[in-house]
């Protein structure tokens, strides 16, 4: 086993040098955004600290951690104008079992038409709007082994075209004993090629009676693999310096989509008394994401707690993104 965490720590190290070609090759590139606010404040390392319904994103099996229910809702002012919001639902089921809700969307805003021959536009307005529907079941198999499965409704409406398909996501964590080392790994949007269709898609044929409808090309979804590791250096768990009401969790992450080049993830977490939270990250060998800062704050008011949780995302060239939720923990 120590043979293994050694070879996984060299990959995380030198994996990074690593050229890829397909730059831009997928479509539904929106399933390659994250989602959980904490996880963003840790620059995206994520996958393998993942502990609740707003990581599945990272990681499926982080509902395994629920305690009884958790309710969680999101909003971001993305780039340029975009709006991005999600709402999740994870419960305990039995001491072993437990599901989730989880519904993705985007909203591009009012974008300006224009062709050929209206170059300068003022022939009116579209958007692109996208919708993704994941039920999550995850498993806690062993008392070091969690696992997790999510099965995706995936929809995109440009305009006057869209694609609907299904994907699945795979996820587990996994506690190696060793030096207090979690392993967690995912592969995410498994499924099938799509191909847009629509009115948009529409060719009048003088020659037919009927108009004609282009077809285009099929693609591939953005099959995205993370591999990270976690260690809690201080805390209840901690081998290193235990301590009942601080927690400092470190992390490290390799993240290589199927289109893109491999990039990294580096991110900590410091937590006071289960209560507050503040987080910190960098991205590695990223085309365009650099730092990243969070904070949280959890209460709990007897019968339910409640938490809310901000990131800020620094994008380089396109500007930086705040983003907040909440959760109701029951």
């Amino acid at each position: 086993m120590k043979k293994n965490i050694t070879l996984i720590l060299v990959f995380l190290t030198f994996a990074f040098s690593e050229t890829v070609t397909q730059e831009g090759t997928d479509a539904a590139n929106f399933l390659k955004l994250e989602t959980g606010i904490s996880g963003i404040g840790m620059g995206g390392a994520r996958v393998a600290s993942a502990n609740n319904i707003s990581d599945i994103g990272y990681n499926p099996a982080s509902i395994s951690f629920t305690k009884t229910s958790d309710l969680y809702f999101s909003m971001r002012d993305y780039l340029v104008d975009i709006k991005i919001g999600s709402i999740g639902y994870s419960r305990k089921i039995s001491p072993t079992d437990y599901i989730g809700l989880y519904l993705f969307y985007l909203d591009s805003g009012d974008i300006e038409r224009t062709t050929l021959d209206s170059p300068d536009g003022g022939i009116g307005y579209y958007k692109v709007q996208d919708l993704v529907l994941s039920g999550v079941y995850s498993k806690v198999v062993t008392d070091r082994l969690r696992l997790g499965v999510s099965l995706k409704y995936v929809q995109e409406d440009l305009w006057t075209t869209s694609f609907k398909t299904v994907a699945f996501d795979l996820g587990s964590i996994f506690d190696t004993g060793i030096y207090g080392f979690v392993l967690g790994m995912s592969v995410s949007n498994f499924g099938p090629e799509i191909q847009y269709s629509g009115e948009g898609l529409e060719n009048e044929n003088l020659d037919l009676l009927e108009p004609q409808m282009w077809a285009t090309e099929k693609y591939n979804l953005p099959l995205i693999f993370r591999l990270g590791i976690s260690n809690e250096l201080i805390g209840k768990n901690s081998i290193f310096m235990k301590d009942s009401f601080q927690k400092l969790v470190v992390e490290v992450d390799a993240v290589s989509p199927s289109d893109s080049r491999l990039y990294g993830s580096l991110g900590l977490e410091y937590s006071w008394n289960e209560m507050l939270y503040v987080r910190a990250g960098k991205y590695l060998n990223h085309h365009t994401a650099g730092l990243a800062f969070g904070a949280g704050l959890k209460y709990n008011l007897g019968l339910f707690g409640f938490g809310f949780n901000y990131a800020f995302s620094n994008y380089g060239m396109l500007e930086s993104t705040s983003q907040y939720s909440m959760n109701l923990i029951f």
